[in-house]
């Protein structure tokens, strides 16, 4: 069985004094996680399987009648009362085969590009939501791998031989420990959204960053170990104005900046703000705008299969490109009896750019994103509204930097001032996973609701992950590399 270490350490807890419980939800037939599966209870508190197959879920105020639900598109429903928590390890799920009844031979005489337009008409009507406040978990988790790394100080520096030597040997040395490791970093937040059709405002309630400092090697960090050893080895407390070409990078940049916080004490400050584009802007009104939906021409879709969710027939199109311009293939599962979008799974097409830059000889820089994938879930109410419930992107990318940097010495003796150059070229390859969870949407009155711009709440660093830090919210489950993250 895969990850069958996962599946030993994963088990239920349930007490009357519990405040949640965990799990990880299987596939009966093929022993395999079910990813992204609603899980809520009967009083609609909610999560989504992680990608292992992982969840947890907040049981405050809940009882013994109570019952857990969990749903997966293609597969039946399953409802746990809270007593039978103490005996369960796993969820097992059964795919749903039962599909050939009128409903689903009726619905399956509709074409693909049929099912498309319908669901285009839909839009304004089934995605286009009213004011809405939401409560956002989003989990970013950063992998960098360095390429190389290749630092020059200008001879005509203030330096002395033995200090550019110095400095040569232990950016050498830093660069060979770091060689071919990548590194990894989490980073969790949990705030309020306010939505409005032209803005949303962000009222942040915690966050965390877990990271090893002395190991990070995202290109930012990796500029920032070459200034601390260049301003070490100049054996100097002074502070440096710091330029590339027009551009100024720091005015008071000093050795002290860059001494290794030792302690869990470091913060980000994480200031509420209004947005004009926002993910939930794109979930929604953006969505008849898509290029994958804009024009018929663009893609080729097909009906290939038809499935129940929840008991409602749902259509499974795939979709490639049909035209130059057009980069992803993937799937789109559209309800059948409203025609509202209920998921869809994209990726990029090998070979293809998603985006990128090159200004590689004017400005040192140079990047391409050339994987990326997508899955986006939303979840209808009572009303028959589709409100976004999960987003996840997951893309690589190559960045390129080429510097030449001035250092000039904030003194008032200019005939003893310290300047120099430096040579700065790094290339790095990076992962970027995002995910968003959506909860407890409800109606927002905008003339009515508390948001303050001026306030914030702060990202704390961490060495290791604590259950203890989230315990009073739903978020997304935590994975084994952050459960197991060394520092």
């Amino acid at each position: 069985m895969k990850n069958v270490f996962t599946l030993l350490a994963s088990f239920f807890v349930y007490s009357l004094s519990a405040q949640s419980v965990e799990g990880i939800v299987f596939d009966k037939q093929n022993q395999e996680p079910v990813i992204f599966a609603s899980v809520y209870s009967t009083q609609n508190t909610g999560v989504i399987t992680n990608e292992e197959g992982a969840f947890k879920i907040n049981i405050d105020n809940l009882t013994e009648k109570d019952s857990l639900i969990i749903t997966s598109l293609g597969y039946k429903k399953r409802s746990i009362s809270f007593s039978q928590f103490n005996t369960l390890d796993t969820i097992f799920l059964k795919e749903q085969k039962e599909m050939l009844n009128d409903v689903v031979i009726s619905a399956n005489k509709l074409n693909a590009n049929e099912i498309i337009k319908r669901f285009k008409d839909s839009i304004s009507q089934r995605h286009h939501i009213d004011p809405t406040e939401f409560k956002i978990f989003k989990r970013t988790h950063f992998i960098d791998n360095p390429k190389s790394l290749e630092v020059e100080v200008d001879k005509s520096s203030f330096m002395t031989r033995q200090q550019r030597k110095t400095f040569n040997e232990k950016v050498v040395k830093y660069f060979k420990d770091i060689d071919g490791n990548s590194s990894n970093t989490y980073e969790d937040v949990l705030y309020n959204a306010y939505y409005f059709k032209d803005s949303m405002n962000v009222d942040y309630i915690k966050g965390t960053k877990l990271i090893n400092l002395s190991q990070n090697t995202s290109v930012e960090t990796l500029q920032k170990e070459v200034f601390k050893e260049l301003l070490t080895a100049l054996q100097t407390e002074s502070t440096f104005k710091v330029k590339s070409g027009l551009f100024p990078i720091d005015d008071s940049l000093s050795t002290k900046e860059f001494i290794q916080i030792s302690d869990n004490s470091v913060k980000d400050t994480l200031k509420n703000a209004t947005t004009k584009s926002s993910a939930l802007k794109s979930l929604t009104h953006n969505l008849s705008n898509h290029n994958i939906f804009e024009d018929l021409d663009r893609y080729s879709f097909k009906h290939i299969d038809t499935k129940l969710f929840d008991d409602e027939v749902v259509y499974v199109l795939s979709f490639t490109p049909d035209h130059r311009k057009s980069i992803y293939q993937g799937k789109a599962y559209i309800n059948a009896e409203d025609f509202g979008l209920m998921r869809i799974d994209y990726k990029l097409i090998e070979g293809e750019k998603e985006a990128g830059l090159n200004m590689k000889f004017l400005l040192g820089l140079k990047f391409r994103v050339d994987q990326s994938e997508y899955q986006i879930i939303y979840q209808k109410n009572a009303k028959g509204k589709y409100y976004p419930k999960y987003y996840r992107s997951k893309k690589r990318q190559y960045v390129y930097v080429d510097r030449k940097l001035k250092f000039k010495e904030n003194t008032e003796n200019r005939s003893e001032r310290i300047k120099l150059k430096l040579d700065f070229h790094v290339e790095n390859n990076n992962q970027m996973i995002t995910e968003f969870l959506f909860m407890s949407p409800k109606p927002l009155d905008k003339n009515n609701y508390s948001f303050d711009k001026n306030a914030f709440a702060f990202s704390k660093y961490i060495k290791k992950y604590d259950p203890k830090t989230w315990e009073e919210y739903n978020i997304i489950q935590a994975t084994e590399g952050i459960k197991n993250y060394k520092y």
